[in-house]
C-alpha cells in the first residue's frame, strides 16, 4: 500500500522515511487535557490548532465516555473530520505523530 501511496504522490517519501526511522517521530495517545480544558465541547479542529503548538500532528482520538455512540467508544477514531465535535473527558486521549 505504502508503494502505491508513493506511486500517487512523491512527497509522501520524507513522511514515510520519518514513520519507519528509528529516530523518527512516533505515534502517541496522550492525554486529552494536554490541548484542550476538561469538561469542554470542542471541534477536532482545536485539538489539531492545540497539537500544532506543541510541534505535534493530530490525527486521531479515543474518549470512552457517553458522548460517543456505543460503537465508537473506547475505539480509536482517525482522521475525524476537522468539524466533528466531542466533549473532552479525563481518560480521553488524542493520537499525535511527535518527536518525543
Amino acid at each position: 500500500m505504502m508503494i502505491s501511496q508513493l506511486s500517487d504522490d512523491r512527497r509522501l517519501e520524507r513522511v514515510f522515511a520519518d514513520l519507519l526511522d528509528a529516530g523518527g517521530a512516533e505515534v502517541y495517545l496522550r492525554p486529552a487535557e494536554w490541548y484542550v480544558h476538561l469538561g469542554a465541547t470542542v471541534s477536532f479542529a482545536t485539538i489539531v490548532a492545540a497539537a500544532g503548538v506543541r510541534n505535534e500532528t493530530a490525527f486521531g482520538y479515543r474518549s470512552l465516555h457517553s458522548d460517543q455512540t456505543d460503537r465508537t467508544r473506547g475505539s480509536v477514531i482517525v482522521n475525524p473530520a476537522k468539524s466533528a465535535k466531542f466533549t473532552v473527558f479525563p481518560g480521553d486521549r488524542v493520537v499525535v505523530l511527535a518527536d518525543r
